[in-house]
């Protein structure tokens, strides 16, 4: 399963609000491992980030759109809506039980931005849905504005035993 993190226009455009800095450099290299998904079957969810004095109201807002060069590969993928750093347990745990089979699963890479914020809250909030699975980070499919805090980050994911690449 690949898990992208907050895909949006407010992280990733230049004319995002909350922009950061690189983000448009950074869509290429998660489009091209969303594709590699896509090739190889692999089971696809993505985040939106919805501040939550937007939720039910302004959602459909240009700043929280996934970016257009993104939208296309992710037609097929689940999109599950965030309203604070992490997902919901509850949504963690109707995801788990609305597929069964374990393959689906087995194997769980979470990418996207930003890497010590939003992708370490739903990485942990996944490994505790799903303790069976091998979790996978591959720096290159990571995005982050303060490269001493990602790194800082991929060294505490490691003690929770997640596979960084």
């Amino acid at each position: 399963m690949l898990v992208v993190i907050d895909p949006q226009n407010t992280y990733l455009d230049p004319k995002g609000e909350q922009y950061l800095s690189g983000g448009e450099d950074f869509v290429p290299h998660l489009q091209q491992r969303i594709k590699q998904a896509l090739a190889d079957e692999e089971y696809i969810l993505y985040t939106r980030d919805i501040p939550i004095e937007n939720k039910n109201e302004d959602e459909d807002d240009w700043q929280l759109q996934v970016v257009a060069a993104l939208k296309p590969w992710l037609t097929s993928a689940t999109e599950l809506k965030k309203y604070f750093y992490a997902l919901p347990p509850e949504r963690l745990l109707e995801l788990r039980h609305a597929k069964t089979g374990q393959e689906w699963w087995a194997e769980i890479e979470v990418c996207g931005s930003e890497t010590q914020i939003c992708v370490l809250a739903n990485l942990l909030g996944l490994q505790s849905v799903f303790p069976e699975a091998d979790f996978v980070v591959d720096r290159r499919y990571l995005f982050s504005s303060d490269q001493q805090k990602a790194q800082a980050t991929l060294d505490l994911l490691a003690e929770f035993g997640v596979q960084i690449k």
